[in-house]
């Protein structure tokens, strides 16, 4: 399956309470529409610390954002 091209790779699963990142935040984001917007402000988002995944989506709005902190403190020291 690995030459056919089904399987792509192996990933770790890591498991975020034992790093105590316990407050997980689910962020909605609109977006100013532009060329290659969706490239250029998802690869933004994805550098601020504690995110964790960035998916461009059709809707109401265009990103959404998964994140993980501590605390809430440590998500608005990083927001």
């Amino acid at each position: 399956m690995e030459k056919d091209g089904v399987i792509k790779g192996y990933y770790a699963y890591i498991n975020p309470a034992s790093l105590n990142l316990d407050y997980m935040v689910i962020t909605s984001v609109k977006a100013k529409y532009g060329k290659n917007y969706h490239v250029e402000l998802g690869n933004k988002l994805a550098q601020i610390l504690g995110v964790w995944g960035v998916y461009f989506v059709l809707g109401g709005y265009d990103f959404i954002v998964m994140s993980r902190y501590k605390t809430r403190e440590e998500f608005m020291e990083n927001s």
